[in-house]
């Protein structure tokens, strides 16, 4: 009950969201601290807790990190809205909008290999320069994305042929 009075949800409401979360973070504790989060920022942001609950979900899993045991774990929320918050602040842009755009593109990002913070960034700069919401900027640069993946050989070649070995080298590293 305290989380629902600290965020001013209904009780059945939070039990929901964190029944969600027990199977994506494995603990009953740990997936009540995460709606927790979720449920705050929301309140920051205006946006729905089941669409911020979602977006968060997508990037925690898609940018998961090793614990002490091995095991892939995903990043806590707090550290995907409190980014987001600070992007906001210093592009102008609103922090639901980037976290919108992470969420669309988590999965490929991580694989091409972004950081969190890095797609986030990406997010935020990409809707300051052109005024397209993330969301729907996270459907373009997914297209985007995989198009690049697809033709990988092409663009590493085309760095190589220009003489940008370095470039090449790290480009068909991130493409595995």
């Amino acid at each position: 009950f305290n989380v629902a009075e600290e965020t001013g949800r209904p009780a059945d409401e939070v039990a929901f969201v964190t029944r969600q979360l027990v199977p994506v973070f494995g603990q009953p504790e740990r997936a009540l601290k995460e709606a927790k989060t979720a449920f705050k920022f929301a309140e920051v942001t205006g946006l729905d807790p089941k669409e911020i609950n979602d977006s968060l979900t997508a990037t925690a899993v898609s940018f998961g990190e090793l614990n002490a045991e091995g095991a892939r774990v995903p990043i806590t929320f707090k550290r995907i809205a409190d980014n987001a918050i600070d992007l906001e602040n210093r592009f102008g842009v609103q922090a639901a909008e980037t976290v919108k755009f992470t969420a669309d593109l988590a999965p490929l990002g991580a694989e091409l290999g972004f950081t969190p913070e890095q797609l986030q960034g990406l997010g935020a700069a990409a809707q300051k320069g052109s005024g397209i919401t993330g969301g729907a900027l996270g459907e373009m640069f997914s297209r985007i994305f995989a198009s690049l993946q697809e033709k990988a050989p092409d663009v590493v070649g085309v760095f190589k042929g220009a003489g940008f070995d370095d470039v090449a080298d790290r480009l068909a590293e991130a493409y595995g």
